[in-house]
């Protein structure tokens, strides 16, 4: 390749890459590219918001060297969400060279459109198509596993397990969580023997004592939620009389910084004690200084807003700051409690000094969710909603029975009870008494009469149900 040509190559995958909100190529995809180029194994440690994204598109684009019929790379993601926001990541990393489609959990039957070279979905919804035989594995060259803990706490697992035992010995694997555990290394040793690691030094047992320099992350969904926390480190910050600066990943944010921390009341000190910057200017600066940095600008509190996704830059930013502060979208939390951790700072939440509101109904509810999970034994419900499960997933059928409980119930006060229609129409439930909400106060034995047969087309999980909302 000539040097123009390549010089035209790395400007448009710069031009890619800025569509996707990175100003500079990832460090994750800079540390794997010739590993890619080799179709080697790649296990990451990562999360969303490092770039590995980039790195999917990456090895997707790999596949436009050969001409092959049929589905040639697979995302395996948690979700139908993430699955979108990957397919359409590849979609602009590879320039809409290739057809990148998405598993359609609507389809009637389970049906997918697999036309294209590379398919994303969920492993539930894909094996079905598998084991029917209306989607082919034999041409898949490269499979990744997105989010391995989130598979596994979604129940997605076995089916992924199925499909990587489906793909041929060959096939090119990339497996990603966002922790090390001792089932991730052995799934590593299992899937991915002599992969490609990084970090590196994020593939060993974390140190149980919280020894680094703190670093406080807050984090809101909305950009004005993520302002507020920003107003109000400066104005404590700024009440004390510490210098001040606030360093913005996205250059686009530093005018309406600039502008927040005016309507505050700060426009004063904007300019001179408080410093607003974008972060490729800060990192511009580091480079230039020479003999450990200017100490009359070096501010006493730093605020990344937005963190850098190079662990480099980030240390640029917050590194000599005595204080450090970062408000970042809960999407990329994660990723900046991994930036830290291999920086050797130790990630605290961002103190709210504001008063804390009384908690919402939905709260109270998912509190009383959370002590169930806790105190009892939901064998019995499993058999119930089992053929639930099977057809639609534990995710949307936990959602499902949210939606029906707390349309029907007080979630704050009332008893939340699993069957009350089975009792209703048995007659024989014990009446319940003022504050009676609790197993204690129930009686400890109760007979149960059952008319119904194998014509009645009753099943064992029905039983078991009726049993469970008769005695509690």
């Amino acid at each position: 390749m000539s040097r123009k040509t390549e010089s035209s190559a790395e400007a448009q995958r710069g031009e890619r890459l800025a569509k996707l909100g990175y100003t500079v190529v990832p460090e994750i995809l800079r540390a794997t590219e010739t590993a890619i180029e080799r179709g080697r194994h790649l296990a990451l440690i990562a999360s969303e918001g490092s770039g590995n994204e980039c790195v999917y598109g990456a090895a997707v684009a790999q596949l436009k060297e050969t001409d092959a019929a049929g589905v040639q790379a697979l995302i395996l993601a948690p979700t139908r969400e993430q699955a979108l926001r990957i397919a359409a990541a590849i979609r602009v990393v590879t320039g809409d060279t290739l057809p990148v489609l998405a598993a359609n959990t609507e389809a009637p039957d389970g049906l997918l459109d697999v036309d294209g070279a590379c398919l994303t979905g969920q492993a539930s919804v894909l094996l079905p198509a598998v084991r029917a035989g209306r989607l082919s594995l034999a041409s898949v060259r490269l499979v990744v596993v997105d989010g391995v803990q989130t598979l596994e706490n979604l129940d997605e697992w076995p089916a992924v397990e199925a499909i990587l035992d489906t793909v041929e010995s060959g096939t090119m694997k990339i497996v990603a969580g966002d922790r090390w555990s001792q089932d991730f290394e052995r799934l590593l040793e299992r899937q991915v023997p002599r992969a490609k690691r990084w970090p590196e030094e994020a593939f060993a047992e974390p140190a149980t004592a919280d020894s680094g320099d703190p670093v406080y992350v807050g984090s809101a969904e909305s950009l004005a939620g993520r302002l507020d926390h920003l107003e109000n480190v400066v104005s404590v910050a700024a009440a004390v009389g510490d210098r001040i600066r606030v360093v913005c990943a996205d250059p686009d944010c530093v005018e309406r910084v600039r502008e927040r921390l005016a309507s505050a009341g700060l426009s004063g000190r904007v300019g001179s004690d408080i410093e607003v910057a974008a972060a490729a200017d800060t990192h511009d600066q580091s480079e230039g200084q020479t003999g450990g940095g200017d100490s009359e600008v070096r501010a006493a509190i730093v605020v990344a807003f937005g963190a850098p996704v190079d662990l480099a830059d980030l240390k640029a930013v917050l590194g000599s700051a005595p204080s450090r502060f970062a408000i970042v979208s809960p999407r990329y939390v994660r990723h900046m409690e991994l930036s830290a951790d291999r920086a050797g700072w130790t990630v605290h939440p961002l103190p709210d000094r504001q008063a804390k509101e009384p908690p919402s109904s939905l709260v109270r509810f998912r509190d009383r969710i959370h002590q169930r999970l806790e105190s009892e034994s939901s064998a019995a419900d499993v058999l119930v909603l089992e053929p639930l499960l099977a057809e639609y997933g534990a995710v949307r059928v936990a959602a499902a029975l949210s939606s029906l409980l707390r349309s029907s119930v007080d979630a704050a006060s009332a008893p939340v009870r699993p069957w009350p229609d089975v009792e209703a129409a048995s007659g024989t439930a014990p009446p319940r008494k003022p504050g009676d909400e609790t197993r204690g106060t129930r009686p400890s034995w109760a007979r149960v009469y059952i008319g119904a047969g194998r014509r009645d087309d009753v099943r064992a999980g029905d039983l078991v149900g009726a049993i469970t909302g008769e005695t509690g």
